[in-house]
């Protein structure tokens, strides 16, 4: 027995320090996540079980939203205080990992995947443990097995969203049959439905689409996230989907025009407190080798995007890369890790349009949202968008630690000044709407706030 209490003083201790040393901003979010107790940060916890539970390994799909599962609250507290704590404790060592281990290990391989070519570029090292230690939250960030990140981070604006709009914010969180109709007002292209089925019933099914028997389908989860469950079709008269207990769509495959694999960009889109309309975050292509036929992609390695004509990025401009914007050769599709730059003409006009219908429909989403992430497929006759994110990631190993750093510094202010103006019982006032904001100003979606500066 003393031996047992001297060794859980010792691990309080450890904790203590950590706590200490980590970032405000952590020990904010922390407090947040464990502490808040309206409907909506409580619904988010049980959704923050239900994610985890679907993506460990043999893990499904759901049958029901996820905010609208249901846990013991003591049981979900103790969950997400214990998984932040264990983070927290484990942050100098993992952080040793990451930070030293030979590149073929896991986790360590991500940063010889990752596109900003960390390994090569020798930002792992003391720099890198540093950083796990002051942002804990950011080791396996995006989710178990898919890499350190920063999508916690970006949930900052989950745990700022005023209570009052539960209702708007549930529509929205990673529910794709809502998503097809944000997209269908805005005229934004998208996959065709044929069906869904909710525990092996067809719930919904569309009119005869005209030559779906020669289609491409896919099985795609209407509530799940990371790409996890999406599979192809092989027989649409049968109609059996990966997982009988849970709710699915048959969706049109969409393939791209310009690469005989699968590819996707993730379009992000930010709204400064201050500002009236969203603006250009960032622009990534993830693709994968012509001996990877899968449907889906890996969300580690790819390319930052900076078109000629295009809005500056707030993340992965040529300042962050040390190139130069005068040069016209310094456009299109940058390799991070390789610092070659790859030709995108053939892409520029789907993408520039991706990038006006997004910040548009953001317009509608609202202010209370301070990023957003947009999955988006080219064709040749133009975008065609896939979903949107709420609390989008941001990859440790593709983004490299000074866009890190300042990817969270601006989560930081967003979370700030949002938990400053918003209490439970207050909606912001309706005058933040893009629509009326563009009528009055006579604005643009396609010009508005483009750049939002360092």
């Amino acid at each position: 027995l003393g031996i047992l209490a001297i060794g859980a003083v010792g691990m309080l201790g450890v904790v203590a320090i950590e706590w200490a040393v980590m970032s405000p901003f952590d020990r904010k979010l922390f407090i947040r996540l464990a502490t808040a107790n309206d409907r909506l940060r409580s619904s988010l916890r049980n959704a923050m079980i239900t994610f985890t539970l679907n993506v460990f390994p043999g893990g499904t799909p759901f049958v029901q939203h996820s905010m609208d599962t249901s846990y013991p609250p003591l049981i979900t507290r103790f969950l997400v205080l214990s998984g932040a704590t264990f983070l927290q404790f484990m942050g100098p060592v993992v952080g040793l990992v990451h930070a030293f281990f030979p590149t073929w290990m896991i986790p360590a391989r991500q940063f010889a995947r990752g596109g900003h070519g960390m390994d090569r570029s020798g930002q792992r090292g003391w720099r890198l443990w540093w950083f796990y230690v002051r942002h804990p939250l950011a080791i396996e960030g995006e989710g178990f097995g898919n890499g350190a990140g920063l999508a916690i981070y970006s949930a900052a604006e989950s745990l700022s969203y005023p209570s009052v709009m539960y209702d708007k914010f549930h529509d929205m969180f990673h529910d794709k049959l809502w998503q097809d109709r944000l997209f269908a007002r805005h005229e934004a292209p998208t996959a065709r439905i044929m069906l869904v089925m909710r525990n092996g019933e067809v719930e919904y099914r569309a009119k005869k689409i005209e030559g779906q028997d020669e289609m491409k389908w896919i099985w795609k989860p209407v509530y799940a996230t990371m790409g996890l469950g999406i599979v192809q079709c092989h027989d649409i008269e049968q109609l059996v989907p990966p997982y009988r207990k849970a709710c699915y769509m048959l969706v049109e495959q969409v393939l791209p025009s310009f690469h005989p694999r699968a590819e996707w960009f993730r379009i992000s889109t930010l709204w400064r407190f201050e500002a009236p309309a969203p603006s250009f975050g960032y622009c990534w292509r993830t693709f994968n080798k012509l001996e990877d036929q899968r449907v889906q992609t890996d969300i580690i390695g790819g390319h930052a995007v900076l078109l000629k004509g295009g809005p500056k990025p707030f993340i992965g401009n040529h300042e962050d890369y040390d190139e130069d914007p005068q040069d016209p050769a310094c456009y299109g599709f940058y390799d991070a890790r390789n610092r070659t730059w790859i030709d995108a003409s053939t892409y520029t006009a789907a993408l520039l349009r991706a990038y006006e219908l997004a910040m548009s429909m953001h317009g509608e989403l609202g202010k209370e949202l301070a990023n957003v992430g947009w999955d988006v497929m080219v064709r040749e006759e133009g975008p065609v968008f896939l979903e949107f994110n709420i609390n989008n990631g941001f990859l440790v190993s593709d983004h490299g630690i000074d866009q890190c750093e300042k990817m969270l510094k601006y989560y930081e202010e967003e979370f700030n000044k949002r938990m400053a103006h918003y209490s439970d019982s207050v909606a912001p006032p309706d005058s933040w709407d893009l629509g009326k904001w563009m009528k009055k100003s006579g604005t643009s979606s396609s010009t508005a706030q483009r750049d939002l500066g360092a």
